[in-house]
């Protein structure tokens, strides 16, 4: 974005008009000018993070989080410290103080009590997973001890609704020895074939927090893989994660692969995780190469972990 558009969009700020940001999603130059410029002025940022309350949410919402992971931590942290309540359902504020990175005391006390208050499930799930990323939370734990809603109590109801981000949570805590695989992997099992985007990224996620290693389930989400582009160019990525955190031995292959091919570090780096924990010695040749020509410390750190697994497992299956 060149700095013409960026003044115009400081312009409409100024007026109190949000056209610019809620018609589309801002490119991350321009969302990086912006913050710069709005960090600069306390009232017209504090002004821009109210503005979620009563804005359209699609396009404004996430582009003013994406605008929040880069402004000036001590700004941000005084607004939702002194305008929380109003915050609460913002999905995009709550994702970007994940991204922000600032563990400061209030934007903690924030994202936990947007949690607490689980009025708004989209902003409640990115608020756990912003304290998971500051390290504040076991994003999966928050969730099932906040969530809110008699309803997600019923396994039933969630089943059937798993395109639903609290309906996932509901059948965690509903998990038990007895129903996992007599109600809940043939509910997955046939989500995988879902045509909804949310149903089917919800069934692999399910997957991977149950560790399910069940043939049939396996084999429809490597199945899944190989269809996934046609689906989302988000999926793919999706389900190397979530194969990662399996680790059945059966996945080796695709992990290697995905080791010096995914899309994304993250991506990268549970494949990396996946191969410690399988612990077959012949994904060292890919782990080392993919540990030579690697950049991200995050990654690098996932993938001297694996190789340290491997040649040195302990009885837990770590590096020892």
């Amino acid at each position: 974005m060149s700095d013409q558009p960026t003044q115009g969009l400081l312009e409409q700020l100024r007026a109190r008009t949000y056209e610019g940001l809620s018609q589309s999603s801002i490119e991350p130059a321009g969302a990086s000018k912006l913050a710069s410029e709005l960090s600069k002025d306390y009232e017209l940022c504090e002004q821009l993070l109210i503005a979620t309350s009563v804005q359209p949410r699609r396009w404004f919402d996430w582009n003013v989080g994406f605008i929040t992971s880069q402004l000036e931590h001590e700004m941000v942290a005084e607004i939702v410290h002194e305008h929380g309540a109003t915050l609460l359902t913002s999905e995009g504020i709550a994702w970007g103080l994940g991204e922000l990175g600032s563990d400061d005391e209030r934007i903690v006390q924030f994202l936990f009590r947007v949690c607490e208050a689980c009025r708004d499930y989209d902003a409640w799930w990115c608020a756990a997973d912003a304290l998971e990323k500051l390290a504040m939370a076991d994003a999966v734990d928050l969730k099932k001890r906040t969530l809110k809603g008699s309803e997600w109590d019923d396994l039933a109801y969630c089943l059937a609704r798993l395109s639903q981000r609290p309906a996932v949570i509901g059948v965690l805590r509903a998990a038990t020895i007895e129903n996992v695989p007599a109600t809940i992997l043939p509910a997955c099992r046939e989500a995988l074939r879902s045509r909804s985007r949310p149903e089917i990224q919800n069934a692999v996620w399910l997957l991977e927090r149950l560790r399910v290693t069940e043939p049939e389930a396996l084999e429809g989400l490597l199945e899944l893989f190989e269809k996934a582009e046609d689906v989302s160019h988000t999926l793919r990525p999706r389900i190397v994660e979530a194969l990662g955190e399996i680790a059945s031995p059966g996945t080796r292959l695709l992990l290697e692969s995905a080791v010096g091919e995914a899309r994304y570090y993250r991506t990268h780096a549970y494949a990396a995780r996946g191969l410690g924990k399988i612990g077959d010695s012949r994904s060292l040749a890919t782990l080392y190469a993919a540990l030579e020509s690697e950049g991200d410390d995050h990654v690098v750190a996932a993938l001297s972990e694996a190789i340290c697994a491997i040649e040195h497992p302990s009885s837990d299956g770590r590096c020892r």
